[in-house]
């Protein structure tokens, strides 16, 4: 199973921040700034805002540095704080992920927090946009196929997964690329060797190559070709994903960098290696209750795209989209009512 230190957190926010801490912007048409007392961060160094323009707050374009990794600056999109290269929420001002470790700042807050605030924004001033298909069939991949009362359930819910994250309107604009979703099945075990099914929804983010296709009555473009983009994933009942924990933020879990853990089960999800107490936290070894109803959700993963030393993210970026549809929703009041008793049963 892939282990992802937390102490590459720590050096990943080291990487990306200056030491600064959260600024608030003067946005009068932007949520008010929350009253927690002066900022040791310099606010005097931060790009003026100029308004909103169909629902996109527009900023005076921040110079990117020489060898800078992003374009997020130069977006205008953001406020940035010119001391330190960075948006103003990002830094000491975030919200911080707990852990054995130390605290460190979420490296994504700003992008979650821009989306959440503005969910109608457009892309940067001057672009034409070119959107892509979000497309509501979900492919199917025909391997280990579950029984048909099984996979009618397992469908059920990744069908429920999709409409939650395309009904964000930052996601039904697919500014310069495609959406398509997929589907697989899998029977994992515990190590117990209690098995149970679940499902892998994967979202890709394709982008579409410049100069192809052609733009449809609806205003989309089809027929283009597309390139590799960003892709994320909401996994049930997998077992192999489960990883130890980063910290909490917006009331979920986060385990390693780029994953997020909803509690659906009474269960510890770790122990520790002897029955005693002793010893360091291991993956419950006994996690899956063999009494509960066949295709319930008992482990929901969310894994999002996010990588170690990429740099701030403009907004209306793909990646950037993607991060803020994982973390956006109410996962666990959507969990619950999949596993409800009104919901279908396989048996």
């Amino acid at each position: 199973m892939r282990q992802l230190a937390l102490p590459a957190l720590a050096a990943l926010t080291l990487c990306l921040m200056a030491g600064g801490a959260q600024a608030q912007g003067y946005d009068p048409y932007g949520p008010k700034p929350a009253s927690n007392g002066p900022s040791p961060r310099d606010t005097r160094a931060v790009t003026p805002f100029i308004g909103m323009f169909d629902g996109t707050p527009r900023y005076e374009l921040h110079p990117t540095p020489m060898g800078a990794r992003s374009d997020a600056g130069a977006s205008g999109l953001l406020a940035f704080n010119h001391q330190d290269y960075l948006p103003l929420d990002f830094g000491r001002g975030a919200p911080e992920l707990r852990t054995e470790h130390g605290s460190y700042p979420v490296p994504f807050h700003y992008l979650v927090k821009y989306w959440e605030t503005y969910p109608e924004a457009k892309e940067r001033q001057g672009h034409v946009p070119r959107l892509g298909i979000v497309s509501d069939t979900i492919r199917q991949d025909d391997r280990n196929l579950p029984p048909p009362a099984v996979k009618a359930v397992l469908d059920r819910q990744a069908r429920t997964v999709l409409d939650t994250i395309t009904a964000f309107p930052f996601i039904q604009r697919s500014e310069a690329h495609y959406l398509i979703p997929t589907v697989s099945y899998h029977q994992q075990a515990d190590p117990s060797g209690t098995r149970i099914w679940g499902f892998t929804l994967r979202l890709s983010f394709p982008t579409m190559a410049s100069g192809t296709g052609r733009q449809r009555p609806d205003g989309r473009w089809a027929d283009v070709t597309l390139l590799e983009g960003t892709a994320m994933s909401v996994c049930t009942n997998c077992y192999e994903r489960l990883e130890r924990p980063s910290g909490r933020y917006r009331g979920m879990q986060f385990t390693g960098l780029d994953r997020i853990l909803v509690e659906t089960i009474d269960r510890p999800l770790w122990v520790s290696r002897y029955r005693g107490g002793q010893g360091e936290q291991i993956n419950n070894p006994e996690l899956f209750d063999a009494g509960r109803p066949t295709g319930e959700i008992q482990l929901f993963i969310v894994t999002f795209p996010f990588a170690v030393g990429q740099g701030a993210l403009a907004p209306d970026r793909g990646q950037a989209r993607a991060i803020a549809a994982a973390w956006l929703p109410d996962w666990k009041a959507i969990v619950d009512r999949l596993n409800g008793p009104a919901a279908p049963r396989a048996d």
